[in-house]
């Protein structure tokens, strides 16, 4: 089920609390929280990987979503799960410090928001 962004942050603030290594997502969920965009994506957590996805549903599996996944304290995988064959994912890894960027080249990317 998606989350509203205040309470997925507040899970990375709390975890981030306790072991800085999470740091980056945290950091990561605050940027998004804080775009334009946060009120049209809708976020779930599966364990630490967040997942967003552009509808609300009870089960956002069932449709494409983006999962962000943090591989290291420097590198920050986007795999976005429109397939179950992991071979043809999208899929890019990123550093924290361009992880904003890497989204919303995504977004982009993938028209989500419509052309600028």
């Amino acid at each position: 089920m998606t989350k509203a962004w205040q309470d997925v942050l507040a899970l990375f603030e709390q975890v981030a609390g306790k072991n800085a290594a999470i740091s980056p997502m945290h950091m990561l969920v605050r940027d998004i929280a804080a775009t334009k965009f946060a009120g049209k994506l809708h976020p779930w957590t599966s364990m630490l990987d967040l997942c967003i996805s552009q509808a609300a549903s009870a089960n956002p599996h069932e449709s494409p979503y983006l999962r962000v996944r943090l591989l290291s304290e420097s590198e920050i995988e986007f795999r976005y799960m429109d397939t179950a064959i992991a071979a043809r994912q999208w899929t890019r890894i990123e550093s924290p410090e361009n992880a904003m960027g890497r989204l919303l080249s995504f977004f982009e990317q993938l028209n989500w928001f419509g052309r600028r």
